[in-house]
């Protein structure tokens, strides 16, 4: 007849006349076995009380991934994840500003501030709202902001470490009425404006 785990158990409880709190207290310190694949009794018991162990070791590792990928979800969030539609508009149109050359200024983060924009412009910068937009607010957009027509525009692109200052005029396409941005050569003073963000 072939012994099974739960009767050698029954046995030792038998035998020494002890308690099922006591024989589980010395079945948990009994040293780990090796886990057997074929899915035994043995196999599981033992990789039930090891696995513990395991999670407490690789816990510390875990915790600090996810407290690290946690904030970076949190800076590329930003506030906007708490605020209203109206508070996150407003909050967008807050983050423009002029500068000392006389021409406005906003910034976007695209992908958890390690890439972000910044737009210059010789013309106000608009943040529309939901209605505004769906009164076909009229402008070339950059990041959300827009700008009118004729607006000239640097665009700075900072990815990775490396920063490109674009150029560009808004103008409207004969063809379609559509407002779109055109490259042109650098303007002399957003240039002015560019060369004070290493400042």
């Amino acid at each position: 007849m072939e012994f099974k785990p739960y009767m050698v158990v029954v046995l030792i409880m038998a035998v020494l006349g002890l308690s099922w709190p006591v024989v589980n207290t010395l079945m948990q310190i009994e040293p780990p076995k090796s886990e057997d694949p074929s899915g035994s009794v043995e196999s599981l018991t033992s990789y039930s009380l090891t696995e513990p162990a395991g999670l407490s070791v690789s816990s510390v590792d875990t915790f600090q991934r996810s407290s690290a990928s946690a904030e970076r979800e949190k800076r590329s969030q930003s506030v906007s994840s708490s605020l209203s539609a109206e508070e996150f508009v407003e909050r967008k149109r807050e983050d423009v500003w002029q500068d000392q050359h006389g021409n406005f200024r906003s910034e976007a983060y695209l992908d958890e501030q390690s890439q972000w924009q910044r737009i210059i412009a010789d013309g106000p910068i608009y943040y529309p709202n939901q209605w505004q937009l769906l009164e076909s607010f009229q402008g070339c957009s950059a990041a959300g902001y827009y700008v009118d027509s004729q607006t000239r525009v640097a665009l700075i692109d900072v990815h990775g470490g490396q920063t490109k200052v674009f150029y560009y005029i808004c103008s409207v396409d004969e063809v379609t009425g559509e407002y779109v941005f055109l490259s042109v050569d650098p303007v002399d003073h957003l240039s002015a404006s560019v060369k004070s963000e290493g400042e």
